[in-house]
């Protein structure tokens, strides 16, 4: 049955549908990537009732941005100069 196609009819069917599916697929890898940055009220990774009152201790350079988008770099009060 298929010996009745061209290859062209192949192509003008096919091609769009595989670039939707490889655009989709881009797309969703850009925006995966801006939705995995490290914001700073998910530094601490434990439920809120485990937290208690103590301070997250930093013990190296920790990159993170606000929801506002705002970049901020956590250093350790040992690496800091007065």
């Amino acid at each position: 049955m298929l010996e009745y196609f061209s290859i062209s009819g192949f192509a003008l069917c096919y091609a769009p549908l595989a670039l939707m599916i490889i655009g989709f697929i881009a797309f969703a890898g850009i925006t995966d990537a801006h939705a995995r940055r490290s914001y700073l009220r998910n530094m601490d990774t434990r439920p809120e009732r485990e937290r208690g009152d103590e301070s997250i201790v930093v013990t190296q350079p920790i990159r993170a941005e606000t929801p506002a988008g705002m970049g901020v770099t956590l250093t350790s009060e040992q690496g800091a100069t007065s």
